[in-house]
This record gives C-alpha cells, sequence and structure tokens, in this order.
C-alpha cells in the first residue's frame, strides 16, 4: 500500500507541466486560490508585489547573468550533477543514432564540457560550439583549443560558423531563450539533424533563478519543432520517478545555492551515488527530463 501511495503522489506531481505563465507559477505565490478563479486576492498589495517580482523573474537573463554564471556557478553543477551526467548520456545515445558524422556543433555550448564529452565518443569529428556568453566562449576555447568557438546569439538567423554541420546539439538552452521558435528554427538550419534537450514539470523557483523561461512537455516541444520547420524523428521523457520528482523536490527545498558553487568531496560522493540509483529511471518513458532528435528537411 505505501508503495502504491508513493507512486500515485510521483504521478500526480508529474502531471504538473507549465508553459509560458501558467496559472500555477502565480498561485504558488497566492496564499488562497484567487488567482485561479479571477477574483480579487485578500492579501492585496502583498499578492500584487509577488506576481510582480514573479514577472521580473521571468525576463530574460542578459550576457552578465550567464557570464558570472559560467565563471562561478555552474561548472561543477554541469560536471557532477547526476541529472546532468545521465542527460549527456542522453545525448550521446542520440548522436549514436546518427550514425557516421564529420562534424558536430554544440550550440549555447557552455564551459565546453558536453562539446568535450562528445568528441571522445566521436573521434576525428570537426568540431564546432556559439554560447551567448563571452565567458563561457573563453571557457570553451581553453577546453577545446582545436574547436572552433564563437560568440553568438543563436536568435540571430546568420550562422554562427559559416557552414552546416552533420550534427547539432542543444542543451538546456531554449528555456532560456524569450524568441525560443526563432532560435530553434536557426538551429536546426544551421545541421542536418539537431539534438535537443530541455526540462519539463513545473516552473520552479531554483529553475527561475537559473534564468528558465519556461518548461515543455512532449507536445508542447514537438508542437514547437514542427512550426521551426524541423521533422521530429524521436522525442522521450526521462527521469521518473527518482529523479523526478523525488531528487528534485528535495534538490528545489534546498535551493539554488545548494546546486551550484564549488562542490565538496561529500558532495561529490552523493551525486556518484544518485547518479548510479539514476539508471532506473531508463525502464519507464516519464519523467521531466526531455530528449528529442529531429532532422532539417531542406539539409
Amino acid at each position: 500500500m505505501a508503495g502504491l501511495f508513493f507512486l500515485g503522489r510521483c504521478l500526480r506531481f508529474k502531471g504538473a507541466a507549465c508553459g509560458w505563465l501558467p496559472d500555477d507559477l502565480f498561485s504558488a505565490h497566492c496564499p488562497g486560490t484567487a488567482v485561479r478563479s479571477g477574483v480579487a486576492c485578500p492579501f492585496g498589495e502583498q499578492c500584487a508585489g509577488n506576481r510582480q517580482k514573479t514577472m521580473r523573474s521571468l525576463l530574460m537573463k542578459d550576457n552578465d547573468f550567464y557570464s558570472k554564471s559560467w565563471a562561478n556557478d555552474w561548472s561543477d553543477m554541469k560536471r557532477y550533477s547526476p541529472i546532468g551526467r545521465h542527460t549527456r548520456r542522453l545525448i550521446r545515445k542520440s548522436l549514436a543514432r546518427c550514425g557516421r558524422i564529420g562534424s558536430l556543433g554544440d550550440f549555447g555550448c557552455g564551459d565546453g564540457s558536453l562539446l568535450q564529452e562528445l568528441s571522445i565518443a566521436t573521434p576525428g569529428v570537426e568540431l564546432f560550439g556559439c554560447d551567448y556568453a563571452s565567458a563561457s566562449v573563453e571557457q570553451s576555447r581553453k577546453r577545446l583549443p582545436n574547436a572552433h568557438i564563437v560568440e553568438h546569439d543563436v536568435t540571430r538567423a546568420e550562422s554562427p560558423f559559416g557552414r552546416r554541420v552533420d550534427v547539432g546539439v542543444t542543451s538546456e538552452v531554449l528555456e532560456h531563450i524569450e524568441d525560443h521558435e526563432a532560435a530553434l528554427r536557426n538551429m536546426g538550419s544551421w545541421c542536418k539533424r539537431l539534438i535537443v534537450t530541455v526540462p519539463g514539470g513545473a516552473l520552479d523557483e531554483t529553475s527561475r533563478e537559473m534564468g528558465h523561461l519556461r518548461h515543455y512537455t512532449k507536445d508542447s516541444l514537438k508542437e514547437l519543432a514542427e512550426r521551426a520547420g524541423l521533422q521530429c524523428e524521436e522525442i522521450r521523457e526521462w527521469g521518473f520517478p527518482f529523479a523526478y520528482p523525488w531528487y528534485a523536490r528535495m534538490r528545489n527545498r534546498a535551493g539554488y545555492g545548494a546546486v551550484t558553487g564549488q562542490y565538496s568531496a561529500g558532495k561529490k560522493l552523493l551525486c556518484h551515488a544518485l547518479y548510479s540509483l539514476f539508471f532506473l529511471n531508463d525502464f519507464f518513458d516519464s519523467g521531466n527530463k526531455l530528449v528529442m532528435l529531429c532532422r532539417n528537411p531542406k539539409a
């Protein structure tokens, strides 16, 4: 019975998925149900202030925010986070389905760690990367001196590389971009096939602090790809039940500071243990991590 209760709680949590400015985003800040019902909130100015704070937190972050975050906060999180490591593993699996390739591009390459990992899985491949943040471009160039890394805004239509690559990857990028349709259309046109990963589920406070503007569902991501002129070859969810909701719930309670910054030896050990546990999530096509492989029909 206890197991069934836990499963029911997980399914109930998993079903909450948010898009742009969802009702439950505001109701999380409203002590009552006034936001959903359309009735004036009895908490008045206090609730209105919370709503304004939420609106400000949903504005797209600038270059300075991402440069500082990559320089000071995100490197260990990207390297040791059990969800991040499994996301990279799922990307490698999608990349293997693309067959033999000669060039690989990472759109939103961050510190270059993902591109470096993928280069090990595909030796001899020509590497390209671009990012919005100047600090992350510098980090990527140091990590991958033989790769072509440039600073570029993916909402701009011109190709950052002056050519089309065989496979492109954009991992945990679209949720940060206001005009995500233009970004996906551009990135899809710069490659023959594109691997996309994004978060799903509720847009929580920790995600907003990291610059997330929205989260996705399978349907919303697939529809976005179609509007961007891409053909979805496969799409899957991952993470249920151990990464989402169990681990994600604890992480969100701990707050932004608990998952960013330099990791201690104890935190690294915990991340390794959780990484092993999270392999059990592979038995379920469910969870709040979305992985999509799509094709550029014009390539």
